[in-house]
């Protein structure tokens, strides 16, 4: 077996979490396939990224979408404005990052005057413009992947607009175009573990009964971005807005914004559909109070963290709980969790950051147990 061959078969059992061997004949055969069983797959420990905008800009790729001249620009300067310098937005936490604006409409006079006329003379350094760049055809991937070797703390891309980056249609069928460039937009983001927001144009006099029909171009743009928001107004002089926003993981909501006609930013007026406020999970909860009163860091086994944190369950159901609320522990609660499966049996890791507050004071792991 070559070192290539061990090296993939090591990959991929790691990948998996399987303990029996790879038999690399598999590997090798053309019509191999990657599956999982659904045992495995709760065994696994999966770290999701959390949204960049909570409750609104959602990891992954947006589409936002709108006629011209409707306030999409100004709305994602001030969107780019938000994350570079991590201040919230609209009474929401924004995650800090550097954000590369490609502005392939606009100029970088008008450019200065937005950006004073809405933020003052105090920008940001972590916010990068670009006013001309490559098509993916030609090389804008590449040009993407060298701005993210130069400023890795990146992490969102907004193309303004999609078209700019894109070749029309070839082959006379645009779903296939539409589904193919958003493809390769994908896997780019999962390559590197960044966010992209597509700006796109609606058409004019398209009514049916789903409002995103009116998305220029296909189904496959729609269908090919993890949340999608279309701005609309009654009447293009109005300085009021409404964002409908959809996707795989946001509730369907409506968001209606005003425009301060003083600096022209858009500030929130209400929303239709409110985001529930999930009550705190008391498992995590119960984990966070252990953490606090041991140093931050603990490591053992589940049957241990059981008895530690004192609630009557399966250790197995306990490490599979953990499993999946990984992601919440990292994004909201700071907390590092990993599960090693060794010949022994599970041995997590659980290390939270310090914490300003330590109220654990009534906190319980499950309804009627002990508290930490």
């Amino acid at each position: 077996m070559d070192e290539n061959n061990t090296m993939l078969q090591e990959e991929v059992q790691a990948e998996l979490s399987l303990d029996i061997p790879l038999d690399i004949a598999d590997l090798n055969d053309p019509g191999y396939i990657r599956t999982i069983t659904q045992n495995e797959l709760l065994d696994k420990v999966i770290i999701e990224e959390p949204p960049v905008i909570d409750g609104f800009l959602m990891s992954g790729i947006s589409l936002l979408a709108g006629a011209p001249k409707v306030g999409k620009s100004f709305l994602v300067l001030q969107i780019a404005y938000h994350v570079s310098t991590g201040k919230p937005m609209w009474g929401m936490t924004v995650r800090q990052s550097d954000v590369l604006y490609l502005a392939l409409e606009d100029t970088e006079g008008r450019l200065q005057r937005r950006s004073a006329r809405m933020f003052g003379e105090i920008g940001s350094d972590h916010l990068h413009f670009a006013v001309t760049a490559k098509t993916i055809s030609s090389g804008l991937l590449d040009q993407l992947a060298y701005f993210l070797r130069k400023h890795p703390n990146t992490g969102l891309f907004i193309i303004d607009t999609m078209q700019f980056s894109r070749e029309d249609a070839q082959s006379g069928n645009l779903y296939v175009a539409d589904t193919a460039f958003m493809k390769t937009i994908q896997e780019f983001r999962k390559q590197h573990n960044v966010n992209i927001l597509l700006v796109h144009h609606t058409r004019k006099g398209m009514e049916g009964n789903d409002s995103f029909d009116k998305v220029n171009g296909s189904n496959g743009n729609t269908g090919g971005a993890d949340t999608s928001i279309l701005m609309v107004k009654e009447k293009r002089t109005d300085t009021r807005a409404c964002l409908k926003c959809t996707g795989r993981d946001i509730q369907d909501q409506i968001i209606w914004v005003t425009r301060n006609e003083e600096n022209l930013t858009w500030e929130l007026e209400s929303r239709e559909t409110s985001l529930p406020d999930d009550p705190p999970d008391p498992l995590l909860e119960a984990v966070r109070c252990f953490l606090t009163g041991s140093g931050n860091h603990w490591e053992g086994s589940s049957t241990e963290l059981a008895t530690v944190l004192k609630i009557q369950m399966a250790p197995s159901a306990l490490s599979r709980k953990l499993n999946i609320r990984a992601s919440i522990l990292r994004n909201d609660y700071h907390i590092q969790y990993k599960n090693v499966h060794t010949r022994d049996g599970s041995l997590l890791t659980l290390h939270m950051e310090p914490q300003e507050s330590d109220d654990c004071d009534g906190v319980t792991a499950e309804k009627g147990e002990t508290p930490c």
